[in-house]
């Protein structure tokens, strides 16, 4: 008798969770693990989320991207001189003399707050489509890599809590026509080829049932993808930033009355500071 067909974890949005019928076959084809969740799982690959801490850092709407944490130079510079080694002989070096700023500083623009907490990110980031996943246990994980948390905050682990019931994981792919490597399906694979996936897996498995687990290329997987994560998740919002600039001023930009007004109001604004300039309404 089959197990109970449990429901997805929380790393995986409602819409990214495959039809019934297909997770009841993988559990059938697949198996479970030790905790009755299917051994293999169809996800789409942009619903797949993972829980990590971070000091997050939320500007105002209104902050130019170069303000937010961007480095600012004095006007006044120096002669610096660098020495590096001459590299057509070792035995010598070579000084090179150039023109730098004189102090380099953190902008002092502040962003509305600092907050110091757990936040759901998007783990795959920068793919979509259906993403064949397996279950690995914990013991494929290293404790001290998740040990590490943001300063001062023991309770944020830069990389989540330890997946003490294991961990979903992306491990096939497909070529296409061209010969192109490819981890997802624009559309749901066929039954037949994650078949095939899942009992090339099984005979791999088979064949290193006497190995230790490869903690460390795990791991290292692992916090390639994190940071990947976190890239995209700054990338994200600053875009977010840049959508929020645009519906702003694309009034200005209009042939609306409203448009008028304010290219009138910005046109007044230069005439009092003695710029010449004419009618600029519609």
């Amino acid at each position: 008798m089959l197990p109970t067909l449990l429901p997805e974890r929380p790393d995986v949005l409602p819409t990214g969770v495959a039809p019934k019928h297909i997770r009841k076959w993988l559990r059938s084809t697949g198996g479970v693990n030790p905790w009755g969740e299917n051994r293999y799982r169809l996800i789409l690959a942009q619903s797949i989320v993972v829980h990590c801490g971070a000091r997050w850092h939320d500007w105002d709407a209104n902050t130019p991207l170069e303000d937010q944490g961007g480095l600012e130079f004095s006007p006044e510079t120096r002669k610096s001189t660098m020495v590096m080694r001459d590299p057509t002989d070792h035995t010598k070096t070579i000084a090179v003399e150039a023109e730098v700023p004189r102090a380099v500083q953190v902008k002092k623009t502040a962003p509305t707050r600092i907050v110091e907490e757990m936040r759901w990110i998007q783990r795959y980031p920068n793919d979509e489509g259906w993403m064949l996943q397996v279950w690995y246990p914990a013991s494929y994980y290293s404790h001290e890599h998740y040990e590490v948390t943001v300063a001062g905050r023991p309770d944020l682990p830069l990389l989540g809590e330890f997946p003490a019931h294991g961990q979903y994981e992306r491990q096939f792919f497909y070529l296409d026509d061209k010969g192109e490597k490819h981890e997802t399906f624009p559309k749901m694979p066929g039954q037949s080829w994650m078949e095939r996936a899942i009992q090339h897996h099984e005979s791999s498995l088979a064949k290193k049932a006497n190995e230790s687990p490869n903690v460390e290329w795990r791991m290292l997987k692992t916090l390639g993808e994190m940071k990947a994560a976190r890239d995209f998740y700054a990338k994200q919002a600053r875009a977010e930033f840049d959508a929020q600039i645009k519906d702003k001023i694309s009034p200005i930009f209009s042939n609306s009355l409203e448009g008028g007004r304010y290219r009138e109001q910005l046109a007044k604004q230069a005439r009092e500071k003695g710029v010449v300039i004419g009618h600029v309404g519609n």
